[in-house]
């Protein structure tokens, strides 16, 4: 019997080994494509700024998509916006591409994706729409062409430090003091964000209905209440305060404590 209880508990932990091996190596292979990905880009973003150069010409060159130029349907204030050369490949590839964010000095450099009708689509899902344990960025309800909007932007707390797993460093006031910025893109433009917030939050505190940071606010006034109760809940004192009117970014990991399901930081659209 005990001969028996032995093999049966080797059996076990070489298979739960294996699995956790299997596990680990898709990891690694799936951040691997992502980084290749991330490498195409900046390719891309070198290309374009030596044409530039070569031409003494800064402007965007217009998007083409299936040989005809396309223009963005949500036109602002009568103006017509041109998709980023570096993202008109992607979005032929996959037209759930929406963006990309990158914190220089972290692991976090990735695209963002956008599934209106399904927002947690990309949960596990690789950017090809594959099925895939650590998923891909993804912005949830938010939509990321709009111009001025507040962003909700979700990734998964990673143990081998990829996705979102950058973002709980934050925790220390010395990472942000070196880490302030934060860079997400939309198709169409180049934005940067400064954090001024970071906090833990409570599963309860995300429902779109009543949750502390879904609540439908207008006007300066309550918008600046809105500020106040993020820097309420801050783990420490940024000593920054943004303006009631900047667009604000949420980055939302989960947090593993029992007592705050969610670890969040909030920037201000700076540039």
């Amino acid at each position: 019997m005990k001969r028996m209880f032995l093999v049966i508990s080797l059996a076990l932990f070489w298979g739960l080994t294996a699995l956790l091996v299997k596990r680990w190596n898709e990891l690694n292979t799936e951040q691997q494509a992502f980084e290749e990905l991330a490498e195409w880009v900046a390719n891309k973003r070198q290309e374009k700024e030596v044409a530039d150069m070569n031409a003494g010409d800064t402007r965007a060159a217009p998007s083409k998509i299936g040989g005809q130029e396309k223009k963005n349907k949500n036109v602002s204030e009568g103006r017509e916006r041109e998709i980023l050369p570096e993202y008109q490949e992607l979005i032929l590839e996959n037209p759930d591409f929406a963006g990309w964010i990158t914190i220089d000095g972290t692991t976090i450099n990735y695209p963002v994706m956008q599934t209106p009708e399904e927002p947690e689509y990309y949960l596990h899902r690789d950017f090809k729409g594959r099925e895939s344990y650590a998923g891909t960025i993804f912005a949830g309800a938010s939509d990321l062409q709009e111009e001025h909007a507040d962003f909700f932007v979700y990734g998964h707390n990673m143990k081998n430090g990829t996705m979102f797993a950058a973002v709980l460093q934050y925790r220390q006031k010395e990472f942000w003091e070196t880490h302030k910025t934060v860079c997400l893109d939309s198709r169409y433009e180049h934005r940067k964000y400064t954090v001024f917030s970071v906090l833990y939050a409570d599963e309860s505190e995300w429902s779109e209905t009543n949750g502390l940071f879904f609540r439908e606010l207008s006007g300066d006034r309550k918008r600046t209440e809105y500020i106040g109760q993020l820097k309420k809940y801050e783990l420490y004192d940024t000593g920054t305060v943004p303006d009631a009117g900047k667009p604000l970014l949420f980055l939302v990991t989960c947090s593993k404590r029992k007592s705050a399901s969610r670890f969040v930081i909030v920037a201000f659209l700076s540039e």
